[in-house]
């Protein structure tokens, strides 16, 4: 998610005074760089430093379910003027991908941007792939793949069925990863015109299904 992690876990946290005088200009300096989120691992031992970071906007996260209860994640949203989309915590996390095909049988696939955290520049990804996205508190498989479309393509959908799933282990935060394939029609047929969004997506086309494959 773009974000800064803090492990003072390994490398022992500072004493309050020096937290309260760098942590200021840090966080102004990430949010002008462009970093997203900046989070930090907290031992129990200092957990007096919460209520410092509390005063500079940071939250509770979770309790990684491998801290056996010794320590907390905080958490900081950096970007105002972007959505907060760093994920709460949970044993897993659903997400959902859009199969759309337009009537001439192209499929609408996207490529996202990769970051390079040593030069802090991101590229176009190489590999195309299906818009997508995790699923929201209390949403449905049909509102998301929906949403997870409309928000990376500009291209308005309807849900039509459930395709295939996949069940993977170890991944953010230790978590497992339910996701799923959605059948998706272009509202009104045709090939609609692409708004994709800058920010998520470099690229966004209708592609026939061998040159995908």
């Amino acid at each position: 998610y773009r974000g800064v992690l803090l492990d003072w876990t390994q490398a022992g946290a500072p004493p309050p005074s020096e937290f309260e005088a760098r942590i200021a200009p840090s966080l102004e300096r990430w949010t002008a760089e462009g970093v997203k989120s900046c989070m930090f691992k907290l031992p129990i031992e200092n957990a007096g430093l919460a209520s410092v970071a509390a005063q500079h906007g940071f939250v509770f996260h979770h309790v990684p379910l491998d801290a056996d209860g010794r320590h907390v994640v905080l958490k900081r949203w950096l970007q105002p003027r972007l959505t907060d989309k760093v994920p709460p915590f949970a044993t897993h996390q659903v997400g959902i991908a859009g199969l759309c095909i337009s009537d001439t049988g192209k499929l609408l696939v996207v490529r996202e941007w990769r970051d390079d955290a040593e030069s802090g520049t991101r590229s176009p990804s190489a590999q195309w792939k299906l818009p997508g996205g995790l699923l929201d508190p209390g949403e449905s498989f049909g509102d998301a793949s929906v949403r997870e479309t409309l928000e990376e393509t500009g291209v308005r959908t309807r849900f039509r069925s459930l395709l295939c799933f996949w069940h993977r282990h170890g991944l953010t935060w230790g978590k497992s990863d339910l996701y799923y394939v959605a059948r998706l029609e272009p509202e009104g047929g045709g090939e609609p015109e692409i708004n994709l969004d800058p920010e998520e997506i470099s690229d966004c086309r209708w592609m026939s299904v061998s040159e995908f494959l």
